[in-house]
């Protein structure tokens, strides 16, 4: 009689635990308490100046492709691979050109300007002498307030100011334009002003 080999309950388990150790990504890369990635727009109607901007309509999309046509009002056709971070300021020209709002900035919950994205669209991009104000981020779309990590701003908007409360209260930072990591001010933006 041949001789039996014999294999133990744990030793499949022991090599699927190791299998997926050694392919699957760690846990640690993804933040916890964030979920999956999504890209919301909102458009601001200008208010007269030093006045609150309103928002008049938000969206949130699977794509930043889908976010940035809703921003653009369909008038850019962005490349189907566009992540938030791709964008340039000649891209926003270009997008203006063709009829498009302006792109003032874009906000994402992870530092260096990745995960969930939140982009603001006016009618008219930043001077000198004129800019946007946002006094809460709990208006348009739901979950913005105290979630930026990094920032971007675009249509000469070089100066991009956040706030610890609505209606521009506590502590800010300024980004001239972008900063890739808020620092003190990491999930602690509640209103938003742009200038020239």
């Amino acid at each position: 009689m041949g001789t039996k080999s014999r294999v133990t309950v744990a030793s499949p388990f022991l090599a699927l635990a190791l299998l997926l150790t050694i392919v699957l990504p760690a846990a640690a890369a993804t933040p916890a308490g964030r979920g999956t990635d999504r890209h919301c727009v909102s458009h601001l109607a200008a208010a007269p100046a030093g006045e609150d901007s309103v928002v008049v309509g938000s969206r949130c999309f699977a794509t930043y492709e889908q976010a940035f046509e809703y921003g653009s009002r369909g008038q850019f056709n962005a490349p189907s691979n566009l992540r938030p971070s791709d964008v340039t300021p000649s891209m926003t020209v270009k997008a203006v050109a063709a009829g498009a709002p302006f792109l003032l900035g874009t906000y994402w919950d992870w530092g260096s300007y990745q995960g969930t994205s939140w982009s603001y669209w006016g009618s008219h991009g930043c001077t000198s002498t004129s800019g946007w104000n946002l006094a809460s981020l709990s208006t348009g779309f739901g979950g913005a307030d105290n979630r930026f990590e990094s920032s971007k701003s675009f249509s000469n908007c070089n100066q991009n100011r956040h706030f610890e409360h609505p209606n521009y209260g506590g502590a800010s930072r300024l980004c001239t334009p972008n900063c890739s990591d808020l620092g003190a001010m990491i999930d602690h933006t509640s209103s938003l002003r742009w200038w020239g």
